[in-house]
């Protein structure tokens, strides 16, 4: 089985048109113009679950949509402008926010983001919303699970900040296999009584 290439949509394909890969082509039995099955089929997989998370959220829970849930409400959270620490040296004045038109002129004076002229940017309360509802499942689904809720959240936070989740299995003193086989039983765990209760997916 092969999918066939249009020519005229796709000139690189023409015969001729590469010597090197038209040889190679033709060793592994396939012609110019041709696509490899297995790779079509796994572009058409991955066009498919992007279709799918971009149509919104599943039908039911699953493991991987409560990852999702949870790195997007990590990722949420620290886009809030929430205060980490003692304040540091600054002006009591409140933020401007400028128009483009302004942006503009210092961007050509090199005055873009210096001084306190800064908005910081935060997330929509749609996103808020969804964040503390993630956040309440450790004290109401999650409640007879604690060890595993917490490797469920500190893999998440981990993803979110764009760390290696594997690095917490030595902190937590366990194998990274073990580690991984819990945080998945956990969001397994974690959509089985989501599904059970009837929550809704978002």
């Amino acid at each position: 089985m092969s999918i066939e290439l249009d020519a005229e949509q796709h000139p690189r394909t023409k015969t001729g048109q590469n010597p090197d890969i038209d040889a190679s082509l033709r060793e592994k039995g396939w012609m110019p113009g041709q696509v490899d099955p297995a790779k079509a089929a796994q572009m058409l997989e991955r066009s498919a679950r992007r279709n799918d998370l971009q149509d919104g959220p599943p039908a039911v829970w699953s493991a991987g949509w409560v990852e999702v849930r949870y790195i997007a409400a990590f990722r949420t959270c620290l886009s809030l402008p929430i205060p980490t620490g003692p304040k540091a040296y600054g002006s009591n004045w409140p933020p401007i926010l400028h128009e483009f038109e302004d942006q503009v002129g210092q961007a050509s004076t090199g005055e873009l983001g210096k001084g306190r002229n800064r908005v910081t940017r935060g997330a929509p309360i749609e996103e808020i919303s969804a964040m503390y509802k993630v956040f309440e499942w450790a004290l109401t689904v999650m409640r007879p699970y604690p060890v595993d809720s917490k490797m469920l959240q500190a893999w998440a936070l981990f993803r979110s900040l764009g760390r290696d989740p594997d690095a917490l299995a030595t902190r937590l003193g366990v194998s990274e296999r073990t580690f991984r086989r819990r945080r998945r039983q956990a969001a397994t765990l974690c959509a089985e009584r989501l599904n059970r209760l009837s929550v809704r997916t978002f």
